[in-house]
């Protein structure tokens, strides 16, 4: 990134810089279909795992039991979220702390039954970034901070917390 970045010209310079912290000011509509239509592919996708996902929270032994080939669900999962990730970040950018929080507050909510946390977390992840953005375009307005800074600061917060209630209920016993 330095490399590209030292011979780059100023003009393109702040483009990357937003690049880097991420940014959901996409003028290509193409870029912004293909990234919806794989969103809800790949969504698609993890649903139709969401049984063998659900076994494997037992373990990978307990779920080859009930018939789970934990080894290729791994790798299909771990495929899909690669080429998901990819496909976002060369759009949006670099933006943090949305797939590690929002899981896990939606988790706390909706239990850990897969069928309702794919579903929840890809819809509070989608509805965490329209705030972000929102925030992150009034915030200094007429200016616009990078929606990285935003989920950085709100996803810190809001690990902070979370790391802080498990905690206090692994000293409580509870």
């Amino acid at each position: 990134m330095m490399f590209l970045m030292s011979i780059t010209t100023s003009e393109n310079l702040h483009g990357i810089v937003f690049w880097i912290m991420g940014s959901l000011d996409e003028p290509n509509k193409m870029l912004i279909q293909i990234t919806l239509y794989s969103a809800l592919a790949g969504l698609l996708i993890s649903y139709l795992f969401a049984r063998p996902l659900n076994a494997l929270l037992l373990g990978q032994e307990k779920a080859a039991y009930l018939g789970i080939n934990s080894k290729t669900t791994i790798r299909l999962l771990f495929l899909t979220a690669s080429l998901l990730t990819g496909i976002c970040v060369s759009v949006a950018g670099v933006i943090g702390f949305v797939g590690l929080v929002i899981p896990h507050l939606i988790r706390l909510v909706a239990g850990s039954d897969y069928r309702f946390l794919l579903i929840g977390s890809f819809l509070g992840g989608g509805l965490f970034l329209v705030l972000s953005d929102i925030v992150a375009r009034t915030i200094i307005s007429p200016n616009e901070l990078p929606i990285g800074v935003i989920t950085g600061i709100a996803g810190g917060i809001l690990f902070i917390i979370v790391l802080n209630q498990s905690r206090n209920k692994k000293r409580h016993g509870i």
